[in-house]
């Protein structure tokens, strides 16, 4: 599976973030599951510094290789330092269709769902030779 982040919008301003308009948010993407599945990757900052509404055209793309999809979650994290989590979203890999995807994000401090804020994403399942 191949999923690249294009860029969000709305992200809520945590009260931890402090000048959080001043950081430059990158993404990790995470995927939950069986443990040789388990996998982490830090994305990118954006090229500017805006935190509101950022993207990463072509900064992060992240690639899974999943020997069991029906037990896999995909978490997908913004964050504005190493410390500090803006929002986030997570579903289960067999919900996932192809293509470009709108996900909802959610606070980092409550999980609460936050109006507005969502994140781009382009969702591609390679199937492995055999």
């Amino acid at each position: 599976m191949l999923v690249r982040v294009i860029g969000a919008r709305m992200l809520p301003l945590s009260k931890t973030s402090g000048k959080a308009k001043t950081k430059r948010p990158y993404v990790v993407a995470r995927l939950l599951g069986l443990d040789c599945d388990a996998r982490e990757y830090r994305g990118n900052a954006s090229p500017h510094t805006n935190i509101i509404s950022p993207d990463w055209t072509d900064n992060s793309a992240f690639s899974f290789e999943m020997a069991m999809s029906e037990m896999a979650l995909l978490l997908i994290k913004v964050e504005t330092s190493s410390k500090t989590t803006a929002a986030y979203c997570c579903f289960p890999v067999n919900c996932l269709r192809e293509g470009y995807r709108i996900a909802k994000l959610r606070n980092a401090e409550d999980g609460a769902a936050v109006n507005g804020s969502e994140i781009l994403l382009h969702v591609t399942f390679i199937t492995a030779p055999s």
